[in-house]
């Protein structure tokens, strides 16, 4: 894959501490970064209500706004210190952040190819691995605010294209078969031998199932970027739930028009004690009979998993869930792989002392910090004043909160927004507070949404799409915990 000037070191089991990828301050610092993001942007996510929100994306969750029914009986007595409209900038500035550091340390570790370790690697790996799993919560919680600018928007897309270019072989590396058998040896070595090299089955399911859903990340985050692109791309779910309501209704249609002819001819063969009419009430009655007790179970036994499935892989708590995991994966994978190298003394030297570059990285999470506070500062200061707010929320805010609470209509706002003294940048503003889904977007998702609704008002498939979602929750949070961040 990649050319060294020297033959590569494949065979040293001892090797030089680095302080500047492995230091304890560059990893404290992605660390509190990562996990200070995933707690924001999922609290931010969790606490939206569905009755005030309409995605920017276009696809309601039917399976998150239950999740959040159920979480905001736990949390309805807490009341949050902020909005997400006064935060919505530091929350993309922290996570802008980690998408920055990622790009760099991984690239750091790509250049250093031919003289960096395994083990260093495997530490470089695991930091992008985070930066690139927790900026997709973010895009969650911040749906349609990171697309009220296309030219900002073009940037984080171009980065995250990037570090997905880079995280992809680093998924390769870490799941061969000969990586780190020696810590102190070249990644060349593992570059070299990374087809020729034999196989393992678990790995290979491991590395199959890692790769599926990287892409699947970054399908996922492009869809939120750019939203009214993939809005003309017809989704799986919708042309699954469609052939399902048909079958559905072919299924009803055919029950009740057997239903109506048992009806009519029973009452004929009372009558006229008819043969004609016993043999036709009969034949109805043997084909309801296959269509109610054979054929409608048969449907509902085939639809209720793939459906249960279709709401998992759609869900975003779930993948919010998955990003915790994935994380607590990689924190435990760090801070054991250094704890093994120290422990074995296979490392020279120590990589906790302190110098410049252990150092910066834990100041730069100053400045996401200090705005952080000085934007709840403001907001209280403003919430006292009687409502005093800055020249861009005082615009929009007070004419947006009217229509979130009293007039949530979307031909409304349809009307709304085309009127000409809203210009661009105040309806993206509004778009973007409330989350406005145009009209053909809610057509759209309507020919889905009568088997959905059914599905839902069902308290025995809630039971079952919690227990799903528990089970969920609690196996990934142990693979975790084994060593197996999926």
């Amino acid at each position: 894959m990649f050319t060294c000037p020297a033959e590569p070191d494949c065979s040293s089991e001892t090797f030089d501490a680095d302080p500047d990828i492995a230091g304890i301050g560059v990893i404290a610092a992605f660390l509190i970064s990562a996990w200070s993001s995933l707690l924001i942007t999922s609290v931010e996510y969790s606490s939206r209500h569905s009755d005030v929100f309409t995605p920017y994306s276009g696809h309601a969750v039917r399976l998150d706004d239950l999740l959040r029914s159920y979480i905001r009986q736990f949390t309805r007595r807490m009341k949050k210190p902020w909005t997400l409209q006064s935060i919505q900038p530091i929350v993309l500035a922290a996570s802008d952040q980690q998408l920055v550091t990622g790009l760099a340390i991984m690239a750091a570790g790509y250049i250093q190819h031919c003289t960096i370790t395994q083990y260093h690697f495997d530490i470089v790996a695991s930091l992008g691995g985070i930066a690139f799993i927790v900026y997709q919560p973010t895009l969650y919680a911040l749906d349609g605010y990171t697309n009220r600018d296309p030219r900002m928007k073009l940037w984080r897309t171009i980065l995250m294209t990037i570090l997905f270019g880079m995280i992809i072989p680093s998924i390769f590396a870490v799941f061969n078969v000969n990586f780190l058998e020696l810590y102190g040896a070249s990644t060349q070595c593992v570059w070299d031998d990374l087809i020729d090299s034999h196989h393992d089955t678990t790995l290979d399911v491991l590395l199959s199932f890692n790769l599926i859903l990287t892409i699947w990340a970054y399908i996922d985050s492009m869809r939120y970027l750019y939203p009214t692109i993939f809005r003309r791309i017809p989704r799986i779910s919708k042309i699954v739930l469609t052939r399902f309501e048909a079958t559905l209704r072919w299924i009803d249609k055919k029950a009740f028009e057997h239903l109506q002819s048992i009806n009519s001819t029973y009452q004929v063969y009372i009558d006229n004690k008819s043969m004609k009419a016993f043999a036709t009430l009969s034949h109805s009655r043997l084909i309801y009979t296959i269509i109610t007790i054979i054929m409608r179970p048969i449907f509902w036994v085939i639809f209720v998993p793939v459906f249960t499935c279709q709401e998992v892989m759609s869900s975003h708590l779930i993948d919010i869930w998955r990003a915790y995991t994935a994380t607590l994966a990689w924190t435990i994978e760090v801070l054991s792989i250094k704890q093994d190298a120290v422990s074995t003394g296979v490392i020279n030297g120590s990589e906790n002392k302190w110098g410049f570059g252990q150092i910066l990285p834990l100041f730069l999470l100053i400045l996401p910090a200090m705005s952080t506070w000085e934007l709840f500062r403001e907001t209280q200061h403003n919430g006292n004043q009687g409502g005093t707010r800055n020249s861009y929320s005082h615009e929009h805010s007070d004419y947006s909160e009217r229509i979130i609470h009293n007039v949530f209509d979307a031909p409304s706002l349809h009307h709304l927004f085309q009127l000409q003294e809203y210009n661009e940048r105040q309806r993206q503003a509004i778009e973007a507070q409330i989350g406005f889904t145009p009209i053909g977007v809610v057509d759209g998702a309507r020919a889905e949404s009568d088997i959905s609704d059914r599905m839902y008002e069902s308290k025995l498939f809630r039971a079952w799409a919690i227990f799903c979602t528990l089970g969920i929750f609690g196996g990934s949070t142990y693979s975790a915990i084994i060593g197996y961040g999926i």
